[in-house]
């Protein structure tokens, strides 16, 4: 998970009652490889409940685009509720032209501090007034378009009590890569239990992120059985393997 506990810097783009405040000022710099990268537009959209406004915010740091490309965005959802948030997605769109036409290309930015109760110690849920970063895994490309604007909306959170906000694929995603952690362990218990309960002998499974296709998982269930890995796999590196043990007994 990452988290920023300070403010980014630079352009703030809030969510206010009643509407949304967007439209930075235009401006262009000059990157290393002489191409020229714009200052685009970053519209916010609130989470809506019952016709209310979910106090989530997305500040961000201004947005620079070439004709179509966004090497990255930073920004960040800030929990201005009053629980704890375990889990959230939040969607960003690129809104390019192509041939005269409005493209809108909508993907998601998935968080998920639970993934497996064993984690617990491993992942914080956010705080009110907690902080957790939204941005692309890597750059954003529209082929053969000019990008005009990117706009965000968080559409699923999910606190720590269980209750819930919001719908759609993340709630679907997030659901799949526990579901995958839970799995993972389900298949490992069986191997630990069916080699003496020897954490050694399962050594191998925990240092091969492949070892997850041998349970017949992919997509986002893969994700979380390899959440699940590494999370014993750093006990056992720790020289904890008690700890394993114990895990796998529950």
């Amino acid at each position: 998970m990452r988290i920023q506990t300070s403010l980014i810097a630079g352009v703030i783009i809030l969510l206010v009652c009643g509407g949304l405040i967007f439209l930075a000022p235009t401006a262009e710099v000059q990157d290393k490889d002489a191409s020229i990268q714009r200052q685009i537009p970053v519209v916010v959209k609130p989470l809506m409940v019952g016709g209310e406004i979910v106090p989530i915010e997305i500040k961000c740091d201004p947005v620079f685009a070439n004709a179509d490309t966004i090497e990255r965005f930073n920004c960040l959802l800030i929990n201005g509720t009053d629980k704890d948030i375990r889990a959230s997605s939040v969607r960003y769109t690129v809104i390019s032209e192509k041939d005269g036409a409005e493209q809108r290309d909508a993907r998601l930015d998935v968080a998920d501090t639970y993934i497996n109760p064993d984690l617990a110690e491993t992942k914080k849920a956010i705080a009110p007034g907690g902080q957790l970063h939204v941005m692309a895994p890597g750059p954003v490309v529209e082929p053969d378009s000019e990008i005009k604007a990117l706009e965000l909306e968080p559409v699923y959170i999910e606190f720590s009590d269980g209750t819930t906000v919001g719908k759609g694929a993340g709630a679907d995603m997030i659901a799949e890569v526990r579901d995958g952690a839970a799995k993972f362990k389900d298949a490992l218990r069986r191997e630990f239990r069916n080699k003496g309960r020897s954490v050694s002998a399962i050594l191998a499974r925990l240092d091969d992120a492949e070892s997850t296709e041998l349970d017949g998982l992919s997509g986002g269930a893969r994700v979380g059985a390899n959440a699940y890995r590494r999370f014993l796999l750093e006990k056992y590196k720790k020289g904890d393997t008690a700890a394993i043990a114990k895990v796998l007994e529950k």
